[in-house]
């Protein structure tokens, strides 16, 4: 096997991971995706904006409304913590324990 057809033997085993990761991390940056499939946040500085504190869960503060990649969500509920792993469409899981959804 002479270097050229090793270099297109590798590229053909190559490329097809390369274009679906490529897929796979552009999908993570659509809003209407993460919308569809819920979104898990574990650190609160990655949220862009937080308005109005209704109260306090376990030493994080409850805001009525979060910014999160252009999309409002308000605060919803206080879940176990567990719940993360079950995080559904139009929803927004805060650590460590708080759901906030979108419209």
């Amino acid at each position: 096997m002479n270097p050229i057809e090793a270099s297109l033997l590798v590229a053909v085993l190559v490329l097809p991971f390369y274009f679906l990761a490529n897929w796979y991390f552009a999908r993570l940056t659509d809003p209407r995706y993460l919308r569809e499939q819920g979104v898990v946040i574990r650190r609160e500085e990655v949220l862009e904006s937080r308005h109005g504190v209704i109260g306090t869960f376990k030493g994080r503060e409850i805001y009525a409304e979060v910014t999160f990649m252009g999309m409002r969500y308000r605060f919803d509920r206080v879940v176990a913590p567990s719940y993360r792993s079950e995080v559904g469409r139009r929803e927004l899981f805060l650590e460590p324990g708080l759901v906030y959804l979108t419209d």
